[in-house]
């Protein structure tokens, strides 16, 4: 078994059906020894879905997460990401395509300026003591950005090809994590291993929410902390996934008519306003909370165009009032949460 797997089985991974033990026979299956069911290790990941990602299925997603692999020797993870929209064009179009990709450019310092926030939201900085989850991490900016401010991390994202992109993130960055595929609403790990429970864009988009919510509780400890951050549904701004002023706000039939008449897949998701999360939270008994907007770092504005680097500005000024503040919670393109279960 490799030390990966050591580490992350004594991190407390386990089954994520029933939370049985694994078999540590292998280094490229693990083997529930509860239920019975097998889980593959592919590139050192292991797969531990439930279900699949909502635009691909499991055995598409790991083909693609291979193939992108084997192209990646001797390149940067950008190169990987933008290899990966080189064989997505079917279904996701060159302005989309783009568009993603600079989000993904983009995600360090919007990462790092997230986590400063939550930490001062939470009046409590990670620290190399806090074993870390960052759930829907991605490509891992989070976890790069967290470095040596967190102890153990362990990034999980339903989406095998983006983690193999973020392994190679994480490598270039020089920062060790462990990544591990799974379902938000399924997470393969024992009850209270972690210390912060983090999400980033990620919320709106799983299948269920009150599960996913309820999952990051269970696997919290008593005190930990949980911190989200997810796109505001009525937002004025360009829509994540569609590029259209106030896209949130249109119905999903809508949205989804939008999405195929430009050759894009539909966006799968549940987009949430400022009451819908706390009602979530409520949802899973979660009442210490406290919701806030996170910052535009001027790193992460580099590139955008005159119009888009003064709208950031404006809403920097906005933001810099309390009252500013509030109303960015009610049209801002962003909403970050964080409590305490």
């Amino acid at each position: 078994m490799s030390a990966q797997l050591a580490e992350l089985l004594a991190l407390g991974l386990c089954c994520p059906r029933c939370k049985g033990d694994f078999d540590l026979a292998g280094a490229s299956e693990l083997s529930c020894t509860t239920c019975d069911v097998r889980y593959p290790v592919i590139l050192g990941i292991p797969d531990l879905r439930v279900f699949p990602d909502p635009y691909i299925g499991i055995e598409e997603d790991r083909a693609k997460g291979v193939l992108l692999a084997g192209s990646g020797e001797g390149r940067r993870w950008e190169d990987l990401a933008a290899r990966y929209y080189d064989i997505t064009r079917d279904t996701v179009p060159a302005a989309q395509a783009e568009r993603f990709a600079a989000g993904l450019r983009a995600a360090l310092p919007r990462s790092l300026a997230t986590l400063e926030r939550w930490e001062a939201m939470a009046g409590a900085p990670l620290s190399p003591s806090n074993r870390l989850i960052d759930v829907g991490c991605g490509t891992a900016p989070l976890l790069v950005a967290a470095g040596a401010r967190a102890g153990a991390k362990v990034g999980v994202d339903v989406a095998f090809r983006w983690l193999v992109v973020g392994k190679l993130r994480l490598a270039d960055a020089g920062v060790h994590a462990h990544l591990v595929c799974a379902c938000a609403e399924a997470l393969p790990f024992r009850d209270g291993a972690f210390d912060v429970y983090a999400t980033q864009g990620t919320l709106e988009n799983v299948r269920d929410q009150e599960k996913a919510v309820g999952e990051s509780r269970r696997v919290l400890r008593d005190d930990g902390r949980l911190w989200i951050a997810t796109a505001n549904k009525h937002s004025l701004g360009p829509d994540p996934h569609l590029g259209v002023p106030a896209g949130g706000l249109l119905p999903d039939a809508v949205a989804a008519r939008w999405a195929r008449s430009r050759g894009a897949l539909p966006p799968q998701r549940h987009l949430l306003s400022r009451g819908g999360l706390l009602s979530l939270l409520r949802s899973a008994s979660i009442t210490n909370s406290a919701v806030g907007v996170p910052a535009v770092p001027a790193a992460q504005r580099a590139g955008w165009p005159p119009l888009a680097r003064m709208a950031a500005w404006t809403y920097e000024m906005v933001r810099s009032s309390a009252l500013g503040e509030r109303l960015l919670q009610i049209v801002g393109p962003t909403l970050l949460a964080t409590a305490r279960p």
